[in-house]
């Protein structure tokens, strides 16, 4: 019998963690396999997942950019093949933020591993304040609804009933065939969702060209509040996730599109990631760092 997958996809801080979490509760169950893709080059969602206790099955990492990407399909299809020889029934992808899961089933054709997988559904995680702002100037997420058959509208406690009515109107008229839904709908029974052959033959918007920057921070001197003014001010900043040290003291830092998630911690696993425009990693690095 294939292994199912499901894909889980949307952008840098949607919510695509927390909607990881929930589907591991819902297959709770079942032997499962956990293939998660940072944009960074160091992984940081299954670091947080491990601290938390909250996996305990097959999980393997690919960082530095996009599975979809050219740049790591090679990683991407070395990580299914070993995935494939474990007793996994299911396999939770998720994606990094800049993903466009376009062609996946091509991709499983042309490694030869449709044999072994089934595509179950494709769920996009989607912000109805940030994931929205930046509709209209990355190309990315729009891509990601139309490759996707369940679109989860996250962070609803954040945003406000005309964000979310708007956020609804754009989603349908990107993909009328998504099923847009306020909470993880059960998957458990489903069969996997019939696509056309426009939808099969979709290609990766992901390419080298097109691919943000990234960097790392250990530590920095000065007030915390004072650095994350800096990094909120900066318009071509798009995610920071992960461990700082400031003041002799180590934090969990993650934007959620509006604030900032704080948690102080006893040690710090691995450094802050920032991820940023192409082209603008010098200047984002000397404005925050002014």
């Amino acid at each position: 019998m294939r292994k199912k997958i499901v894909t889980l996809c949307g952008f840098l801080g949607s919510g695509k963690t927390t909607l990881l979490r929930q589907l591991l509760d819902q297959y709770s169950d079942y032997k499962i396999g956990i293939l998660l893709n940072d944009f960074g080059e160091i992984p940081i969602d299954g670091t947080i997942l491990r601290e938390s206790g909250e996996i305990q099955d097959e999980v393997l990492e690919i960082g530095g950019g996009s599975i979809f990407c050219a740049c790591l399909k090679d990683s991407f299809v070395k990580a299914l093949i070993q995935m494939s020889k474990t007793e996994a029934e299911i396999v939770f992808i998720e994606a990094s933020g800049m993903a466009d899961p376009a062609g996946i089933q091509r991709l499983l054709e042309f490694a030869r591993l449709d044999t072994e997988y089934e595509p179950l559904c494709t769920i996009c995680a989607f912000d109805p304040i940030k994931s929205m702002k930046l509709s209209h100037v990355l190309e990315v997420i729009p891509r990601q609804l139309r490759a996707s058959d369940y679109v989860i509208m996250t962070k609803a406690d954040l945003s406000s009933e005309e964000q979310k009515a708007e956020a609804r109107a754009y989603i349908t008229k990107t993909n009328e065939a998504a099923v847009i839904c306020d909470s993880l709908p059960t998957l458990q029974g489903m069969t996997p969702r019939q696509h056309t052959e426009t939808f099969i033959s979709l290609s990766s918007f992901n390419t080298p060209d097109n691919k943000p920057e990234s960097f790392t921070i250990e530590s920095v001197n000065g007030s915390l509040h004072d650095f994350l003014g800096r990094v909120s001010a900066d318009e071509h900043i798009l995610r920071v996730k992960g461990y700082l040290r400031c003041d002799e003291q180590v934090f969990f830092i993650s934007d959620n599109g509006t604030d900032y998630e704080l948690k102080e911690c006893q040690s710090q696993p691995v450094p802050l990631t920032v991820i940023c425009m192409r082209g603008t990693s010098e200047l984002v690095k000397e404005r925050i760092f002014a």
